[in-house]
């Protein structure tokens, strides 16, 4: 793990195609927020063929790291939040440059590299055993998209959120606490419904279910994935299934939660 210190970096001390260019504006943490300013429309409802910039770089992009990177920018990094799995993409790059730095031995290749990185740093120390992240052409992995596993396997990633870090047995320190208190920390420029890709308490969304605490925190994926951690209450929660309407309906969301509502107010 690296210093925290690292997030306020130029990305372009990992994505060198942007040295030298405005892009250079672009820091980890803008990337870590969704507030790169790249143009960008989260968007796969309208079809495999609608090139919008998400169908683009995730059905369409043989090198998804080098189409997002190619992408100008449409607003100054720091100061819009946009949801977009383009810059969870380029954050996997950064991941693996200093993955390759930091190994002695680099030749095994960019999809070897960062298996073994995932296997040995994470899932190995969880007992994660059905984890598979797809990689595109390029064999860099799918950093923001297709991080499969089953139910279990989620909910030992839940486990080490609400651990802050710590392997279940409180043995093994895989990620920094700190590194997880700045990941669930809301962001100002999200409006303080973000932190560091993921969810924190929306009270628009969640207000209503008074069960629900406001250190809640969420990963959602495509079609309503959902996994909640609650601090407050020891407890992780998770979704898996499929959905067909309008995920980026707010009512769309009133089933999970008057569910989670509805566990927590028997729970003790």
């Amino acid at each position: 793990s690296h210093d925290v210190g690292l997030v306020d970096e130029s990305a372009s001390t990992f994505i060198t195609q942007w040295k030298n260019t405005n892009h250079t504006l672009i820091t980890i943490r803008h990337l870590l927020q969704m507030a790169s300013g790249l143009q960008w429309e989260e968007n796969f409802k309208k079809g495999f063929l609608s090139r919008t910039t998400s169908v683009e770089l995730v059905y369409h992009s043989a090198d998804m790291v080098a189409y997002a990177a190619s992408l100008p920018l449409a607003s100054q990094p720091g100061t819009e939040f946009i949801y977009s799995t383009g810059d969870s993409q380029l954050l996997s790059y950064v991941i693996d440059q200093i993955v390759s730095h930091d190994m002695e031995d680099d030749s095994t290749g960019t999809v070897q590299r960062n298996y073994d990185f995932m296997q040995k740093s994470l899932f190995h120390p969880l007992n994660i055993t059905s984890a598979t992240i797809e990689c595109d052409l390029s064999g860099m992995f799918m950093g923001g998209s297709n991080a499969l596993m089953s139910a279990e396997d989620w909910l030992r990633i839940g486990q080490l959120m609400l651990n802050k870090g710590w392997s279940n047995d409180g043995t093994l320190q895989i990620l920094p606490e700190a590194w997880i208190d700045m990941m669930i920390s809301p962001s100002e420029v999200s409006g303080s419904k973000y932190g560091w890709q993921l969810w924190t308490y929306d009270e628009e969304l969640m207000g209503n279910y008074t069960e629900i605490p406001i250190d809640t925190y969420m990963i959602l994926g495509y079609n309503h994935q959902i996994m909640c951690v609650i601090p407050s209450r020891n407890a992780v929660f998770l979704r898996l299934g499929f959905f067909t309407g309008d995920q980026k309906d707010p009512q769309s969301f009133i089933p999970y939660f008057q569910a989670l509502q509805d566990i927590l107010e028997v729970s003790p």
